[in-house]
């Protein structure tokens, strides 16, 4: 998915389609991060207006002379005017479901990305130098003894909070239970193993405020306990690994990738189709201590190694998109680097070629993040897309039922109309006749009346009145 999402109707052209990403992002210049946040806002806008649609139509179908504010002057049911099946009734009503649902599970969608390798690679100083910040306890030896999903939140103050209980806990106790090195035995592998799960909310911007752009564009950093710590890959896989937008492998460049590491992703691509994967090679600064000619020659070492994994043995990736997948940095110099410019800390660690191990881990971070943006939008938006466009040519298979069933009462009602009108004019007819008959029959009626009376009436009215009591008239 290139970035545009929309429903559209067959016909429609680019000028009145209302929903393009493209044309906003040419006109707002976005970065790729605010991306993700721009195509949940306009499917949103897209949802609610199919929800006003289907509102209506619902109403249409419940009160449909109220709804086309029509009058009715009989007494007239209108549901007996105007018949809607149940299955058309229940067929709306489960969309408007489907609609809230949706609405409200998209609003929930993020980008994830994971952290793995082996213990002690600097996979919490690695996110710690993308957050610019020490959210994530480091150091030496096994330190994350669970997994620690960090994620934004609103509150000026940050907090834990972990899968088993809803309480909100205070950011000074992820010493004790995410972190390997605590002083009690609070560490969640006690409580369930290394895949428990303890969510670090950090503020999106800080006192000071310095906003973090990862965490301010719904980004979700999730750091793993090392690959060799635990043979448990599949369940870490189920658990933390089906919604990821990107996996980044954290390997110390002293040394080569390791079988571990190599079966873990080995599993990943086997349950994902293609899943986006970075590899950092960090603690690249000891290096400069080689010279550069055997530095050039261990990083052609590596990266022809790497290629080979990623290109022939995972195959996540072609030739060309492999030079965008793997960098040589110094997480410890990067984070320590920006610490100071933030003025949090006086002094950082940097060793010869430092600024050339620092524009590749900025080059990482904007790869990354248009990476991680499009695989976002394109796993987890599109879908919601694809339900859209179903919910809409659902409702008009729903309309065209509704209109051809009512297209069959309207036959009928006009077969009923005619027949009515002939039995009408026949009664008519029939009447028009009756009154003739009757008409004809009383004339008949009158002209016999007066044959038979009139010589009598005429003969007593000729004669004097005193007459006319001593006569009798046979009638």
């Amino acid at each position: 998915m290139s970035g545009s999402i929309s429903v559209a109707a067959a016909g429609d052209t680019a000028s009145n389609r209302p929903y393009s990403l493209k044309t906003q992002r040419r006109a707002n210049g976005a970065e790729p991060l605010a991306r993700f946040g721009e195509a949940k806002k306009v499917l949103g806008d897209i949802y609610a207006e199919i929800n006003t649609y289907v509102d209506e139509l619902n109403g249409f179908y419940e009160d449909p002379f109220h709804s086309a504010n029509i009058d009715l002057s009989t007494e007239a049911n209108p549901s007996a005017v105007v018949k809607v099946s149940d299955e058309q009734r229940k067929g709306l009503l489960d969309l408007s479901a489907s609609i809230r649902i949706i609405r409200e599970t998209f609003q929930r969608d993020h980008m994830k990305v994971v952290f793995f390798g082996r213990t002690s690679n600097g996979k919490s100083t690695t996110i710690n130098a993308m957050l610019h910040d020490k959210v994530l306890p480091q150091g030496m030896g096994h330190t994350t003894c669970c997994f620690l999903q960090v994620e934004g939140c609103s509150e000026a103050e940050g907090y834990l909070q972990r899968d088993d209980i809803e309480e909100k806990l205070p950011l000074s106790e992820l010493r004790s239970y995410g972190n390997a090195l605590g002083d009690d035995d609070r560490a969640l592998p006690s409580a369930g193993g290394y895949n428990r799960t303890l969510r670090v909310f950090h503020p999106r911007t800080s006192s000071d405020g310095h906003v973090n752009r990862l965490l301010q564009n719904d980004v979700v950093i999730v750091d793993s306990p090392g690959v060799d710590v635990s043979p448990e890959f599949d369940s870490w896989i189920d658990a933390h690994c089906l919604d990821a937008d990107v996996f980044v492998l954290v390997s110390n460049s002293e040394s080569t990738l390791t079988n571990a590491e190599k079966q873990f992703f080995h599993r990943v691509s086997q349950r994902l189709s293609k899943p986006n994967i970075f590899v950092l090679n960090n603690r690249w600064d000891a290096s400069a201590s080689d010279g550069q000619d055997t530095a050039n020659m261990v990083r052609k070492q590596h990266e022809q190694r790497l290629k080979e994994f990623l290109v022939d043995e995972l195959h996540v990736c072609t030739e060309r998109e492999v030079k965008e997948r793997i960098y040589f940095v110094s997480s410890r110099e990067m984070l320590e680097a920006r610490l100071k410019e933030l003025g949090k800390q006086e002094r950082a660690f940097q060793q010869e070629y430092y600024k050339e191990r620092r524009v590749e881990f900025e080059k990482f971070e904007r790869v990354f993040e248009q990476c991680i943006s499009r695989s976002a939008i394109h796993t987890k938006l599109e879908a919601h897309n694809r339900r859209a466009i179903e919910i809409v040519n659902k409702m008009r298979e729903n309309c065209d039922a509704v209109q051809l069933a009512m297209g069959d009462q309207k036959r009928d009602r006009l077969l009923a109309m005619e027949e009515s009108a002939s039995t009408f004019t026949r009664c008519r007819e029939n009447l028009a006749g009756s009154n003739k008959l009757v008409a004809c029959r009383r004339n008949v009626c009158v002209r016999k009346c007066m044959s038979r009376f009139r010589p009598t009436f005429l003969r007593r009215s000729s004669a004097s009145p005193s007459s006319w009591t001593n006569s009798s008239v046979r009638l």
